[in-house]
């Protein structure tokens, strides 16, 4: 299933934007077992008048030595392609997979190489016609334990200073929207309101 997001800025919110070097920033949506209290910013850029960013429900696996500090931008050291309902092993410094995961809409991954990795998934987008591929979740797992990362269609936008996608940031604000997209709701518009500083729903499909 492929989605997209456009977003369309004015030049007032353009020039707060770069002004007060600030970047929007897109969040996908997660649940875990065990639970992570990370926040990963999946895409971060500085945005254009209008912007068009589109991906699929397509996803991989990683691992990563990455210290999950705010700021700390997440270096992959390994990754393989992914589908929901299967379970990944670590070990031997690569991944391997097979069907019968814990959970038939999410990813099973298992450390079976160091005392502690950071595991997680990574999706593709394309951003203003840049592709781009970063981590949108992570876990610290222990050696020998598994995880099992469910991920959502649900995206939350807002503006931030401008740090590096892939990055492990403060929660969201308050004023972020959060954006739900579906098989019925594939597209969405939405607005920056430059009063506020924050993103507005204009038109989901």
């Amino acid at each position: 299933m492929d989605y997209q997001l456009n977003i369309t800025i004015d030049p007032v919110g353009l020039n707060m934007i770069y002004g007060a070097n600030l970047a929007v920033v897109m969040v996908r949506s997660w649940e875990s077992d065990p639970d992570s209290p990370l926040t990963i910013a999946w895409q971060m850029f500085q945005p254009l008048e209008m912007n068009q960013i589109d991906w699929s429900d397509s996803y991989q696996v990683y691992a990563t030595n990455t210290q999950p500090l705010i700021g700390a931008q997440i270096e992959m050291m390994a990754t393989a392609p992914a589908q929901l309902g299967w379970s990944y092993t670590y070990a031997d410094g690569q991944f391997t997979g097979s069907a019968g995961g814990s959970d038939p809409q999410g990813v099973e991954i298992t450390n079976q190489q160091d005392p502690e990795l950071g595991l997680g998934l990574v999706q593709a987008a394309s951003v203003n016609n840049v592709q781009v591929e970063f981590p949108t979740s992570f876990l610290r797992v222990l050696g020998g334990e598994s995880a099992t990362i469910t991920p959502y269609e649900t995206i939350t936008i807002f503006v931030a200073p401008m740090t590096n996608s892939g990055s492990v940031i403060q929660s969201p604000p308050p004023n972020a929207l959060m954006v739900e997209f579906s098989p019925q709701s594939p597209t969405a518009q939405i607005g920056f309101n430059d009063a506020t500083n924050s993103f507005y729903l204009q038109q989901p499909s």
